[in-house]
């Protein structure tokens, strides 16, 4: 809390000329982004109105998303060796992180030409928070590296991951994001490439090695489930936000995933009662096969067989 109140303060400006104390504004807002307390139940808590929980709300959100964005960072240099050793031990190799998208359930969308793009099959409106869909890549210790927030939930999990910076730059200098043989892991929902580690479908005639590649990726890739499990255990607002203003709403679910990295980082306890599967299923408006390349395939088949002899 005081480091958030440090870091921020310096450009603070009251929105409501209330004169509410710093420390109580960031106080409550943290209060309203990690229950599901209605905002007038928060208003009550602190003594003040809901018009001003809901300001001072957005207003924390946008001073967060915009002067701490460097706590999501792409690794560099020491690090990446870091990372890349952290994925080994858990079994799979040259791994720099893990993408994945999950659902946060919001109102129905105002001052957007077709809301219903928003509406997924499960029947509720949502945005993709990947890197947030929320597409989201996180490293070896849960920690998002890089996100993208406010896609339709309709969309697929690899359409959303095309319209990523993440993805321009594998196209035009992937040796900035992946350097040597590095690559991405990723689950079934996404094409398989050299720079991007899918599993093999198994459609029940699987080779020994490609069930041991299959277990050793699912291993790699489920801290991007326990990411997304721990920012909505920590965040609960994010299971159902109440903001129809999307730009609003985008703000929120970045400034969460920063205090996610922020609370890793200073190691808070935390009670995870609710940490993994607590995602809406990522199968929405998934396509069947994903288109490869023949250098995925081929890295792919290199990996299973180096792991099947290790």
């Amino acid at each position: 809390l005081q480091m958030l109140i440090r870091e921020l303060q310096p450009y603070y400006c009251d929105p409501k000329g209330r004169k509410w104390p710093f420390h109580n504004t960031v106080l409550a807002s943290l209060w309203t982004l990690s229950n599901q307390e209605s905002y007038r139940g928060v208003a009550d808590r602190f003594n003040t109105s809901k018009s001003l929980i809901c300001t001072h709300l957005h207003v924390v959100c946008f001073l967060i998303s915009n002067h701490l964005s460097w706590k999501i960072s792409w690794p560099t240099h020491l690090a990446v060796h870091d990372i890349e050793q952290g994925f080994l031990r858990a079994g799979f190799p040259k791994t720099l992180c893990a993408v994945d998208g999950c659902h946060i359930p919001i109102e129905k969308p105002q001052g957007i030409e077709i809301p219903e793009t928003y509406f997924n099959k499960k029947h509720f409106y949502s945005v993709n928070l990947w890197r947030s869909n929320l597409t989201a890549f996180c490293n070896n210790t849960a920690r998002f590296i890089h996100i993208n927030v406010g896609y339709p939930g309709s969309w697929y999990d690899a359409r959303v991951f095309h319209m990523t910076e993440v993805a321009r730059l594998l196209l035009e200098k992937p040796q900035s994001l992946l350097p040597g043989d590095l690559h991405i892991t990723g689950d079934a929902a996404y094409p398989l490439s050299q720079f991007l580690m899918t599993p093999f479908r198994d459609n029940g005639h699987l080779t020994v090695e490609q069930k041991r590649y299959n277990q050793r990726h699912s291993s790699a890739r489920m801290v991007i489930e326990r990411a997304f499990g721990l920012l909505k255990t920590r965040f609960r607002r994010l299971k159902g936000l109440h903001m129809n203003n999307l730009h609003q709403l985008s703000l929120a679910v970045t400034a969460c995933c920063i205090l996610h990295n922020i609370c890793l980082e200073t190691e808070c306890e935390l009670q995870i009662d609710e940490a993994l599967g607590d995602n809406v299923a990522n199968d929405v408006n998934q396509p069947h096969n994903p288109p490869n390349d023949n250098h995925g395939v081929n890295k792919r088949n290199g990996i299973a067989a180096s792991l099947y002899i290790e």
